[in-house]
């Protein structure tokens, strides 16, 4: 493959002792994986009539990109020469979607269910619509309310974030006792009759505005004026 100058790696002294440096006498270094092959693994009686290989990773590992060029041809951008399983160092911040949280403590396939992942979703509902425990009701959002540490980190503060100020009973109903249906666009409405008509006795005969006699505390408080 080398052509007839046997000197250059061979010996008088027999055929086995060979002289030749691959990282000295070519501008490929051998490292890893790369130093345990036999010469013939790369070049194979294919390139006898060719005088240097393309040193590139994919020249040789374009069956093995799993990722099909999604990200490039330079394998050793995350991959080393110990092996395609060995630690691998890429960078998730320069995705468009940076690592935060417990998303951090992941394995990259516990996201990515095949190797194929540029165009992977970034919605946290993508991924978490098994997690959401209140059935869509409170929209796909989970960045509104929650954090990256973990579901039961809140960050939503009704009375600055909304125009409906939590007080008196209110203050401590569950989410779902105000937010029933299955919507992530529609608002509820903020007047008292949106929610307690069925608990009217007067049926209507007062208006719709309760608070004029009843407080947010109990409907058994009544102020007359």
């Amino acid at each position: 493959m080398n052509g007839r100058e046997c000197h250059n790696c061979h010996s008088i002294k027999g055929w086995a002792e060979i002289g030749f440096d691959h990282a000295k006498d070519t501008k490929f270094i051998l490292d890893g994986r790369h130093t345990k092959l036999p010469c013939e693994a790369c070049h194979t009686s294919a390139q006898k009539e060719k005088q240097a290989l393309e040193t590139t990773c994919i020249a040789c590992h374009a069956d093995d990109d799993v990722h099909k060029e999604q990200q490039g041809k330079v394998c050793v951008r995350c991959h080393n020469t110990d092996g395609w399983d060995a630690k691998v160092f890429f960078d998730h911040d320069l995705t468009r979607f940076p690592l935060i949280g417990q998303h951090n403590a992941l394995a990259c396939e516990e996201c990515h269910l095949s190797s194929e992942y540029k165009d992977e979703k970034t919605e946290c509902v993508s991924c978490h619509s098994g997690d959401d425990s209140h059935d869509g009701r409170l929209s796909e959002q989970c960045e509104t309310c929650h954090s990256p540490n973990g579901w039961t980190i809140w960050m939503f503060d009704h009375n600055a974030q909304t125009e409906f100020k939590l007080e008196g009973s209110h203050e401590g109903l569950n989410c779902h006792a105000c937010h029933r249906e299955k919507t992530s666009d529609k608002k509820l409405g903020q007047d008292c009759y949106s929610c307690h008509r069925q608990q009217d006795k007067h049926r209507g005969a007062y208006g719709r505005k309760c608070k004029r006699c009843h407080n947010s505390d109990s409907f058994s408080e009544v102020k007359m004026k």
